[in-house]
């Protein structure tokens, strides 16, 4: 926390205790115009009958619309994933919590997944090397774009001794295991 305040007015951090909170608050907390506001698992808010906890996740990403069009902001929100998702070897739009109620909401959807669970088996099925060096990446998916091209793989190293992935990405180029099944 220190470290990022560094930033400055140009960087808020700000938490809630959700049993007294309610959406009218959220504006308040919005940065600047042209900023960004980060919302920690949209989906997850609790389990309380009052107050801000009851809202619906469809009513929240709403409210987070809302308030984005009007102060001309941004807004992140990350979501976990429902069982089927937690059990898929590949994550995608339907494995997110809520996803039915969050996508009309959502202008970009991006999906990480480990590479080495999603490729198809037949990438590294006679060379250990490759299982190797897809266990060490990660594989972006830009599932859904409502300003351009969606179902665009992209992969990153891992260099999650420094909490981030190397920026210098590059694009699938192995099959995924949803490709090889849908052939067949």
């Amino acid at each position: 926390f220190a470290r990022v305040s560094q930033y400055g007015s140009s960087f808020v951090i700000t938490g809630f205790d959700t049993s007294d909170f309610n959406v009218d608050q959220l504006e308040s907390l919005a940065p600047p115009t042209q900023g960004l506001l980060v919302v920690d698992r949209l989906d997850s808010r609790g389990s309380s009958k009052e107050g801000f906890e009851s809202i619906s996740t469809a009513d929240f990403a709403t409210a987070l619309k809302s308030i984005a069009t009007r102060l001309g902001i941004s807004v992140l929100a990350t979501c976990g994933t429902n069982q089927g998702g937690m059990d898929a070897r590949r994550l995608a739009i339907s494995g997110i919590k809520d996803a039915a109620s969050l996508e009309p909401f959502c202008d970009l959807i991006l999906i990480l997944n480990e590479k080495a669970r999603a490729v198809a088996d037949v990438a590294i099925a006679f060379n250990p090397a490759k299982s190797d060096e897809f266990s060490r990446q990660v594989l972006i998916t830009v599932e859904k774009n409502r300003a351009g091209r969606g179902g665009v793989n992209i992969q990153f190293d891992k260099d999650f001794e420094f909490y981030r992935l190397n920026p210098q990405g590059s694009f699938l180029v192995e099959k995924l295991l949803s490709d090889v099944l849908s052939e067949g």
